[in-house]
C-alpha cells in the first residue's frame, strides 16, 4: 500500500499588518507607493491624498 503523506496546515500570513507592510495608490494617475515612499511625498498625489490598499501577502 502507499503511504500518504498529510502537509501540515499553515496560518494564512506570516507577514503582520504594519504600517511598513502597507501601500497607497493615487486614484487619478494609478500610482502605488509602500509605506515609507507615501510619507516621502506626505501622501499625497496629483494635489489629492492617497488612498490606502488593503491586501493579504502571502509568502509560499
Amino acid at each position: 500500500m502507499a503511504k500518504k503523506e498529510f502537509l501540515k496546515e499553515e496560518p494564512e500570513s506570516n507577514v503582520e499588518d504594519t504600517p511598513e507592510n502597507s501601500a497607497f495608490a493615487c486614484e487619478q494617475c494609478n500610482k502605488m507607493y509602500f509605506h515609507e515612499d507615501a510619507l516621502a511625498i506626505s501622501m499625497t498625489c496629483c494635489g489629492q491624498p492617497l488612498k490606502e490598499l488593503h491586501y493579504e501577502a502571502v509568502i509560499p
